[in-house]
């Protein structure tokens, strides 16, 4: 795959929130873990978090298990929910935005 360059880079000057996915995504589809550890540790975790997930919904569908279900005891829970997921993304971008500048 030829480089190619990133739009949001090419702005701003600072590495887009997904920077290095799509070297990591061909690391790990290669075999290669460290290097798609050390391309950006975040979304290997995140892919391989995503590959596990894909094979307990598997093991659910194919055993007719119960899955597990999230229960929120309030209006907020979503919505933390949603920052819980979504604050290590940022966290992620702000480290290689620093990263960047050093």
């Amino acid at each position: 795959m030829g480089r190619f360059h990133c739009f949001f880079f090419s702005l701003t000057g600072l590495p887009c929130p997904t920077c290095g996915i799509t070297r990591t995504v061909q690391a790990l589809a290669a075999g290669n873990i460290d290097a798609a550890f050390s391309l950006s540790s975040f979304f290997a975790a995140v892919l391989l978090i995503c590959v596990c997930l894909a094979f307990y919904g598997l093991a659910i569908s194919l055993l007719n298990l119960k899955r597990l279900r999230f229960i929120f005891s309030s209006e907020q829970g979503p919505r933390l929910f949603a920052l819980a997921l979504l604050s290590p993304f940022f966290i992620h971008w702000i480290f290689n935005m620093l990263r960047a500048c050093h």
